[in-house]
């Protein structure tokens, strides 16, 4: 499946419906946490695919499929993760 064009806006509100916490922002960049995974977005209108691919691997990380975590990007639509008690 092809990489997504997303903006960094985009990613931080759909990684913030699967429990990520935005932790701090820094000049362009916004620091996102949930468990021990931090994950720093770029706040650009257009993410570049390397970013894109990093971001893909965190997802892998917490259970999602390579086609499944791409789709999650596009539409933002979460499948069931289970969230952690202690968001910090």
């Amino acid at each position: 499946m092809k990489l997504p064009v997303v903006s960094g806006k985009q990613v931080i509100i759909n990684l913030v419906k699967i429990c990520f916490k935005h932790k701090r922002t820094k000049g362009s960049h916004a620091v996102l946490r949930r468990n021990g995974l931090t994950i720093v977005v770029p706040l650009h209108e257009e993410l570049s695919k390397g970013v894109v691919v990093t971001i893909l691997f965190f997802l892998e990380k917490l259970g999602y499929t390579r086609d499944e975590a791409i789709k999650f990007l596009k539409i933002g639509k979460p499948r069931k993760v289970p969230c952690p008690l202690p968001l910090s």
